[in-house]
């Protein structure tokens, strides 16, 4: 039941006074918190055999590498608003419309045209990977 120790974290993080419930609770139910921890090894951090294990597997190929493009792609949306205002001038109300009109036209995509529009036009198997591109 490790999803009980939730439940007193959130508790805890409003009444600093309880924190006291909120270790005992992990304790007791959060048993990977009890296991001994590694030693850090060099060797098990490299992450290229895991890539090379990961590319190896056509079908974690075929989804992983459109999904790390999107999130890298997300990242630009952490500065979009710092490069709209330097370089445009865009103040805070054009920038929110703008995002506002792109989270519509998300919804509409992913409302209709992958409800019913794209099943009719290609199979699963070509339309989860460019979904995820």
């Amino acid at each position: 039941l490790p999803s009980l120790s939730i439940w007193p974290g959130a508790y805890c993080r409003s009444y600093q006074g309880i924190c006291f419930v909120c270790t005992l609770v992990t304790a007791v139910f959060v048993l990977e918190s009890l296991h001994k921890a590694q030693d850090f090894s060099w060797a098990r951090a490299n992450p290229l055999p895991f890539l090379r294990w990961f590319f190896a597997k056509k079908e974690l190929a075929v989804l992983g590498v459109p999904f790390c493009l999107n999130q890298f792609a997300f990242g630009c949306h952490s500065i979009w608003f710092f490069y709209v205002n330097r370089r445009y001038g865009w103040q805070p109300i054009q920038i929110g419309a703008f995002l506002s009109a792109a989270g519509l036209l998300s919804i509409c995509v992913q409302g209709v045209g992958i409800k019913y529009i794209i099943p009719k036009r290609m199979s699963i198997a070509r339309a989860v990977p460019m979904s995820l591109a």
